[in-house]
């Protein structure tokens, strides 16, 4: 294989490489609160209340491609919102 041909494939994957891996996200809930995401998959946690709450954090992570992260305190996270026939986590 040409050797110019092979530097070309190598920074191809290395520029790959640094953009799936700056893609990935961290979400940080800070309310125990359950509440849906205003926007999902605009890359912010946001809810109604304005906090992150557990549904929003999942609700975005599940919108945004790549492998994404969520922290969480050490609290309890009731989710209570119900509802049927819907994929969107909104309930």
């Amino acid at each position: 294989m040409n050797k110019y041909l092979l530097s070309f494939y190598l920074i191809v994957a290395f520029v790959l490489f640094i953009i799936t891996q700056s893609s990935a996200a961290t979400f940080t809930v800070n309310s125990t609160v359950d509440e849906t995401d205003i926007i999902p998959g605009d890359g912010i946690c946001v809810s109604a209340s304005k906090k992150c709450t557990l549904r929003a954090a999942v609700m975005e992570t599940n919108a945004l491609a790549g492998a994404d992260s969520i922290m969480l305190l050490a609290k309890t996270y009731a989710l209570s919102l119900v509802g049927t026939g819907e994929d969107a986590a909104a309930t």
